[in-house]
């Protein structure tokens, strides 16, 4: 089963292999595999299978964004209507994102995020709302 924190279920569908190191793209490739090969999902609070490998895991938290990460998720768990320590198929979790998350949210949720500025996790989201149309 899967561990992840709720703002990584919108970064998951804009990984396109790049991130801080080598050690943190090999895990998040892996984590990414799982997740679309449907493995189920635990939402948690802090550090999450993704913030195994990130250079910034202090181990008390995330070094670079701190308590805004913390909101964040709250927002986003919020928003899909998720709770804390709850198992979700991998599935209803992109149907969730798919019919609660548009990409002015999108924006909004993620405008601090300099990976946004790629724009590869709202291809990612315009993506999966076509997907899920057909």
């Amino acid at each position: 089963m899967l561990r992840l924190r709720p703002h990584h279920i919108l970064c998951i569908l804009g990984f396109r292999g790049l991130g801080y190191d080598a050690s943190f793209v090999e895990n998040m490739k892996q984590v990414v595999d799982r997740y679309f090969r449907g493995e189920e999902v635990k939402v948690v609070e802090g550090a999450d299978d993704i913030c195994i490998k990130c250079p910034h895991n202090s181990g008390q938290g995330c070094s670079l964004y701190g308590e805004n990460v913390v909101r964040l998720d709250r927002r986003v768990a919020s928003l899909l209507e998720l709770y804390f320590g709850e198992r979700y198929a991998s599935r209803d979790l992109l149907r969730r994102v798919a019919e609660r998350i548009d990409v002015e949210t999108f924006r909004g949720l993620c405008r601090n995020c300099p990976w946004r500025e790629l724009g590869y996790c709202e291809e990612g989201l315009l993506q999966l709302k076509e997907a899920l149309k057909r």
